[in-house]
């Protein structure tokens, strides 16, 4: 029988390619989100109101725009895959609140059209190209410099809450959404109840995003996610500086929330800094990707 390969499992090329086309989907999304914010009603699937909601989840899409592209840049897979499995179980969850209030969509719009086969068939591309990424020879390299203890704990800190909130938003919207510190989608309107299990996908994803990345504990393995991070943390704080007025300020929610996002992109901004301001590591050799 012959050897296993002890080379480092590089990111073969059915996943590179997959990253850099959803990360280009995303970056539509996201454009139509964050840039056509108020606009919803022409160029997006639903009409999302009030327009701080559609330009939150612009900010989640770009974040995850810049997570996929840079993961698809990596030659090795541990460098990659903190991308992957969030982005797996973002793209499968979000078909459950998409054929839940499917009759509420603009289905005179393209757009929706296009976005519910995005929805539909990405999971299933996804999946295979995991697949077919784990049956790659090579082993996964030891570990090697780990994060600063607290960046570790920020992301594990990040998992929780967003995991917490996932799981609220996505099973129980009508308790959890009134938690939330603004209203996502007016419930006396014809798109109310849309938009919280919506959100709910969005936090498991960001939140295993951030779990797998404090599990992976290796600078390099993280480097895709700190950009993401800075986007994701940056973007929502202008959100919020565009859209002021649609934040309930009496209660503990909203400040809650700058807190939230100004640690993220805290976070972001200081584990990029470690990542370029550290010694190169040594090129581990690699095993050649296949198609």
């Amino acid at each position: 029988m012959p050897e296993p390969s002890t080379a480092t499992r590089a990111l073969a090329a059915p996943m590179r390619n997959l990253l850099y086309t959803a990360g280009a989907l995303v970056f539509g999304a996201g454009f139509q989100l964050y840039v056509l914010t108020e606009h919803t009603d022409k160029y997006f699937a639903w009409t999302i109101d009030p327009p701080l909601t559609a330009a939150c989840l612009g900010a989640s899409y770009w974040a995850a725009m810049l997570l996929e592209l840079n993961a698809a840049r990596a030659k090795r897979w541990v460098d990659a895959r903190v991308a992957v499995p969030g982005v797996l179980l973002f793209t499968s969850l979000t078909n459950i609140p998409i054929f839940q209030n499917l009759p509420s969509y603009n289905l005179d719009n393209p757009a929706a059209w296009v976005w519910v086969a995005i929805y539909l068939f990405v999971p299933f591309l996804l999946a295979g190209a995991l697949w077919h990424q784990l049956k790659q020879p090579g082993v996964d390299p030891p570990r090697g410099d780990a994060p600063p203890l607290l960046i570790r704990g920020a992301l594990a800190t990040h998992a929780a809450l967003f995991l917490g909130m996932g799981f609220g938003l996505l099973l129980a919207p009508e308790l959890a959404g009134p938690l939330w510190p603004w209203d996502l989608n007016p419930g006396d309107s014809m798109y109310g109840g849309i938009t919280e299990p919506y959100f709910g996908c969005w936090g498991l994803g960001l939140g295993l995003v951030a779990a797998q990345a404090a599990w992976e504990n290796d600078l390099d393995r993280l480097r895709p996610a700190f950009p993401a991070y800075i986007a994701l943390g940056g973007l929502q704080l202008l959100a919020v500086a565009r859209y002021p007025e649609t934040l309930s300020w009496n209660g503990p929610a909203a400040w809650l929330w700058l807190a939230l996002m100004a640690s993220i992109l805290i976070t972001g901004v200081a584990g990029l800094l470690v990542v370029r301001g550290r010694t190169q590591p040594a090129v581990t050799a690699t095993a050649q990707p296949t198609s």
